[in-house]
């Protein structure tokens, strides 16, 4: 049987992107064997960006790729009038939380376990699309993440909170800017062609999505 070295190659060519090595000692090889999560938030901010294509997103992201800094990552351009990479992950995260719901269980008495549920649920997707992120909330807009419209505002839940966190918040969504804005290149560089699907992300939410490379005659279709 010949050996499949997908997981191989794909490692070796994100390991490419992470410009910064010592700040990302190349953690995508702790998730890249249970890759969704990952993808999942890459695949949904791509998504976006194309369907916001009318306006800057895109070249925000051609912008950071070109230049993948820190300081890059956290800009807003034209004095603040159009997000940064940061705001537009941010923002992905918002509307597609890597888990909707939290679980833990409650720390009580044994005696209170009877009137008392022993998990308590945290809705994260409830929390995200509420109005403490200001209007419309199911809409995709960065901007909500601008210095001046957060003040007083929780900071997302998407990687949990507290000391029970996950320890990804500090440099995943880095890494994801970073895979995003290098796939858009890849993309127009390479003669792909994408159809856009009336949803982005869920269960459902890829119906209608295709990528097509037309130099090699592959369809990818999205289910």
């Amino acid at each position: 049987m010949q050996q499949d070295d997908s997981l191989r190659e794909i490692t070796e060519r994100i390991n490419g992107w992470i410009a910064d090595r010592e700040q990302y000692p190349n953690p995508l090889n702790f998730i890249l064997p249970a890759y969704e999560t990952m993808w999942r938030l890459v695949a949904v901010t791509v998504a976006h960006v194309y369907r916001c294509r009318g306006n800057t997103l895109h070249d925000i992201v051609t912008a950071f790729g070109q230049n993948p800094t820190e300081e890059q990552f956290q800009s807003f351009a034209e004095d603040g009038q159009q997000p940064s990479m940061q705001a537009i992950i941010l923002e992905a995260l918002r509307l597609h939380p890597p888990t909707r719901h939290i679980g833990r269980a409650s720390d009580v008495s044994w005696w209170k376990k009877l009137f008392v549920p022993s998990i308590e649920i945290a809705d994260i997707e409830a929390v995200h699309l509420s109005e403490e992120y200001g209007e419309n909330t199911s809409e995709f807009n960065p901007m909500r993440f601008c210095p001046s419209h957060t003040q007083g505002r929780p900071d997302l839940f998407a990687f949990g909170h507290g000391k029970l966190s996950c320890i990804a918040s500090a440099w995943a969504p880095m890494a994801a800017a970073v895979m995003v804005a290098n796939m858009i290149e890849q993309m127009e560089g390479a003669s792909f062609t994408l159809t856009m699907g009336p949803q982005i992300g869920g269960r459902n939410g890829w119906e209608g999505w295709t990528v097509e490379n037309e130099r090699a005659g592959s369809e990818y279709v999205g289910c």
